[in-house]
């Protein structure tokens, strides 16, 4: 009884391990300049995606929703939830 207490737990941990997700977030600081001007703010980002998303502030302290992604290395573009382009790098 013991063993098929032991088989069962063992499966249940793998089957448990395989069903959580490998991709990894990561969050960056970011700033840079679009249509509105000076922008500063935190993006996150998915290993393997080009995708980024997050919330940008800019010079008169608004906060707009951005969505965008990677150009080369620490480099960004995109639009934020107005409309507006940005283009903007990690920090």
């Amino acid at each position: 009884m013991r063993t098929i207490f032991n088989i069962m737990t063992s499966l249940f941990a793998v089957l448990l391990l395989s069903s959580v997700s490998i991709s990894a977030d990561y969050e960056y600081d970011v700033s840079g300049y679009g249509d509105s001007g000076y922008v500063s703010g935190e993006i996150e980002a998915n290993r393997g995606s080009r995708d980024v998303e997050g919330y940008l502030y800019t010079e008169d302290g608004s906060e707009v929703y951005f969505k965008g992604e990677w150009t080369g290395y620490g480099e960004i573009e995109g639009y934020d939830e107005n409309g507006n382009y940005y283009e903007i790098e990690t920090e």
